[in-house]
Formats: structure tokens, sequence, C-alpha cells
């Protein structure tokens, strides 16, 4: 008996505040070629399949025939998503809603052509939220645009109204063959459109570098959050917080950041990040593009660049093509948290089920396969972090007194006299 209150109080001692996956099984086999699915929260699973250069959505329950929902779409689907019955869907600029067999247009015109796209879609609270990064990596578009020649006209886009410093960079004129021909491009404009000191740039209502927030019926856009670079994931815990991970500007282009970070923010309605001026909170080494900017809001943590590849939610991140970790908010650190093997292909997507189990999508790039992993407890950021970790060590607080009392109880009523 003394040496099971000894194990018990061990037990105890240990008992972690997060339990990591316990074991990957598949959730759903032989899928087609697919970029993205989203759950019905009947038991049904839903996938954006590409077939030669056509996509198509399709809902599959274990043990049933495939059932397609939509077919022949000639674009290419980056996201779905399911919310009261309504199945959404996400391309570069656009969002649209599956009604009847057919993708109606709800949100176009989206500045998503540029470096960053257009980030996941999310549901909360008869709302729809979505990011869109910026069209260059730190303001003033270049040669390392890769789509400048065939969109010369775009540039970033900004969602309040800012005072310029006016600074203009000379350079090869790349959309021309004439021979040292130059082009001076300003900040936050198009290719060789030079700027004035204390020129104000008007907002526009679909900017860069910003979280919004619309109705389900796609009106209604509001600005959430913006400042911000490249959103490697979103999500929006029990609390209603919205957290995102922010990717870190690069050393590239005519206006280089080294020594950038992943920085991961719970937003603020309407508050400003930082880019292209501040990275991770911080002032980058390069002249200001905007005129008297106020310091933004900190980052919760901050990690090393090319570390995180996309943000899933409640602490998880996808590490690598082939891993899951665990974000710490106390060193910003990763700890491994679930992995695949090469042979199941890259992780494509990754999400929560209905279930709060983890499942991930990994494909060989011909055929697809959704795995689950069993989790108990994962992290989940914001408030329910702190009563997660809290209600762990107040069992294993009890669980210990247990153990204690058991063994002074013992130790009293079997003590040699």
């Amino acid at each position: 008996m003394k040496r099971l209150c000894l194990a018990l109080l061990l037990l105890c001692l240990l008992l972690p505040a997060v339990t990591r996956a316990q074991v990957l099984e598949a959730a759903v086999d032989k899928i087609g070629s697919a970029s993205s699915f989203a759950f019905d929260y009947e038991g049904g699973f839903l996938f954006a399949e590409k077939e030669a250069d056509r996509y198509r959505i399709v809902k599959m329950i274990p043990g049933q025939e495939p059932v397609i929902l939509a077919e022949r779409i000639n674009f290419e689907i980056s996201d779905i998503a399911y919310y009261k019955g309504v199945v959404y869907a996400a391309n570069k600029t656009r969002i649209f809603k599956l009604a009847k067999g057919k993708l109606t247009e709800i949100i176009s015109g989206l500045p998503a052509n540029g470096d960053y796209g257009l980030g996941n879609l999310i549901f909360y609270n008869e709302h729809m939220y979505f990011s869109v990064g910026t069209a260059t990596n730190s303001g003033i578009v270049g040669q390392d645009n890769t789509w400048l020649k065939s969109y010369p006209s775009i540039h970033d886009l900004v969602c309040q109204s800012i005072k310029l410093a006016g600074v203009n960079i000379e350079t090869e004129n790349f959309l021309t063959k004439k021979r040292n021909d130059k082009a001076l491009t300003g900040s936050l404009n198009p290719f060789n459109t030079p700027v004035s000191k204390g020129e104000i740039i008007r907002p526009s209502v679909k900017c860069n570098g910003a979280v919004f927030r619309a109705s389900l019926d796609g009106k209604n856009i509001e600005l959430y959050a913006w400042g911000l670079h490249n959103p490697k994931g979103m999500s929006i815990d029990d609390s209603g917080n919205v957290w995102v991970l922010d990717a870190a500007m690069e050393d590239r282009g005519i206006r280089p950041v080294s020594g950038g970070l992943d920085a991961l923010y719970k937003l603020e309605k309407g508050q400003w990040y930082g880019w292209p001026d501040f990275n991770a909170g911080k002032r980058i080494d390069q002249i200001a593009l905007i005129a008297d900017a106020s310091d933004p809001p900190q980052p919760t943590q901050v990690y090393e660049p090319g570390a995180v590849k996309k943000f899933i939610g409640r602490g998880l991140v996808l590490a690598s093509d082939h891993e899951v970790a665990e974000l710490s908010l106390a060193d910003g650190k990763l700890k491994g948290f679930a992995s695949i093997e090469p042979a199941f292909g890259k992780i494509i997507a990754a999400k929560f089920g209905p279930d709060d189990n983890l499942y991930l999508l990994a494909s060989n790039g011909e055929e697809s396969k959704l795995l689950m992993a069993k989790i108990d407890r994962p992290i989940v950021l914001g408030s329910s972090i702190k009563r997660s970790m809290a209600n762990n060590w107040s069992i294993g607080s009890l669980l210990a007194f247990a153990g204690l009392s058991a063994l002074y109880f013992m130790r009293a009523r079997f003590k040699p006299v």
C-alpha cells in the first residue's frame, strides 16, 4: 500500500499541463488530389479535389459513396469551410457560397495577386473572417516581385489614411528594353511612380496586410486589424479572440529586411500592427516609409522565421511538410506534437474537427488521405489555456494531496508500538 501511494504521488507530480497526440489513423482514404477540406458536422467530410485543370467539391462519409456537390470549377480552390448548413470556398481573390451545385461569388476584387494572397476562412458568431497578405515584401515594388510584368499596376493598398515620408528608390526599369533606362519608385505606389514627402495616401476598403470581418452573405465588409505582412494562419478561441501568426519580412528586394521574426498576435480590433516599418513590434533597420508612425502593439511571442509553415490554431502549427508542433508562449520554441510518414506525402491542410481531434490532409500529388490525430486538451490560446492548465494543476494537486494523506494515514495506522 505504501508503494501504491508513492506511485500515485509521483504520477500526480508528473501530470502534464497538456497531453500530446496519441495516435494517427486514417479518417478518410482514397481521396483524389485534394487542396482543402472541411466538416459538415453531420459525420461527413468535404473536399476540394483537382481533376486535370478543373476542381470539384465532394462530400464523403466513411463507408458510403462520394457525393459531388459541385464540379467543373475552372479556378483553383485554396480553402473550403462549412458554417450553419452552407459550404464556402475561396480562391486567390474571391470568396464563394455553394448552393444547388453552383458556386456564387459573394466577395470579389480582393487585392491578393501580389506576393501573399488570401488566408484561411474562419466563421464565428454569425461572421466570416479572412486575411489578405501584402503585395510586396516591405512596401516598395521591385524586381523581386515576380508578378510585376503581369500586373505592373499592382501595389500595396493601405487601410487607413497615412502620411508618407517621401522615400523613393531608383532601380533599373525592368519593364522596358531601353538600355540604361531607370525607374524611380516610391513607397506604397505602383512601380516607377515617385512620391513626395508629406503626401497623403487614401485608404481602400479592400486593402493589403489586413484581417477583415464580413456578414455571412459577404456584405458589410469591415476592417478588423491591419499593418500585418503575411498572416500564416488565423484562429478564433472560445472567448472570441482572433489570433494570427504573422510572417517576418524577408531579406530580399530593394528594401531588404534582415533579422525578421514571425510574430503571434492576439488582435485588437482597429489596430495597426506596424508593417511596413515594424516587424514583430520593433522598427526595422531601414528608412521609414510612413511619417510620424506610432509604435505598434507588441506580439504575444516571436518565433524564428521559417520555423512555422502555417498556424493551425489552439497553439498548434504546421512546422514542416510532415510535422505538427506546439507553440511555446514561454520561450518561443516549438515542441513536437504529431508527425506523418513521408509515404503519405505532404501535409496540405490541418484543421480541428467537431470532435476536437486534429485532422491532417496529406497528399502525394495524385492521391490524398485524411488522417486523424487523437488528442486530449491541446493548448488553447486565450482564456482556455489558463483554464486548462489551471484545471490540470488543480486535479494534480488534489490527487497529490490524496496521495500524501493516504501515505500519512498508512504510517499512522501501522506505526510500530
